[in-house]
């Protein structure tokens, strides 16, 4: 079992963020950049355990959406990020990545109405490696992946009948969650859900 230990001298974290943001018709970029000034981290101690220290930190990335409507029954919906971590040396402190910063991710969506009562919709969720981790405190390489899900409605007056296959091709993979803390920092990474079907029933009144 690890020891944790707190800080009392902690201080707050402070940010200077720039955002600057372009929007034409369907499409939306935003670019952004965070400077931390004494950032919350964990800290390694001498013979196991952790505690709290602060550091300067950067954070940095890009987001956009893109929704295509190819005809009024058929559209297309794209999301995208990316983002990347950086901190400065400090004590035991010594690589330069920031723990927990999520990797590109890609998501397509494409939706399609059949008439007044049928629609279905498909996603496709691609996220990269994740290789810029902090080995300070052993934070661990995540896989990239691909999964795909598949969805069905059907209306009918006040009701909705909807069902959905999370994972599609019951793919194994990981997300790159939190392995430094309790539970989690027995070293094993956790696996995401298989395939999975849901039903919901919505009536309105």
């Amino acid at each position: 079992m690890k020891t944790w230990l707190g800080n009392k001298s902690l201080k707050p974290t402070k940010n200077a963020q720039i955002e600057v943001g372009v929007r034409k018709r369907s499409l939306k970029l935003t670019l952004f950049y965070n400077y931390l000034f004494d950032y919350t981290y964990l800290y390694p101690l001498q013979g196991g355990g952790f505690t709290y220290t602060n550091v300067n930190a950067q954070l940095y990335g890009m987001e956009l959406s893109y929704i295509k409507d190819f005809n009024p029954k058929t559209s297309l919906i794209v999301n995208a990020s990316t983002r990347r971590g950086i901190k400065s040396p400090k004590g035991s402190l010594r690589d330069k990545d920031l723990a927990e910063v999520p990797p590109t991710r890609v998501d397509l969506t494409l939706k399609r109405k059949f008439n007044r009562r049928i629609s279905i919709l498909l996603n496709g969720r691609w996220q990269d490696s994740q290789t810029n981790v902090d080995s300070d405190l052993k934070e661990r390489i995540t896989p990239s992946y691909f999964v795909l899900s598949a969805g069905l409605d059907y209306k009918r007056k006040r009701l909705k009948l909807s069902m959905k296959v999370d994972n599609l091709l019951n793919t194994f993979y990981y997300e790159h969650l939190s392995y430094l803390r309790n539970p989690y920092y027995v070293g094993n990474l956790v696996p995401e859900p298989g395939r999975s079907v849901s039903l919901s029933l919505e009536m309105t009144f």
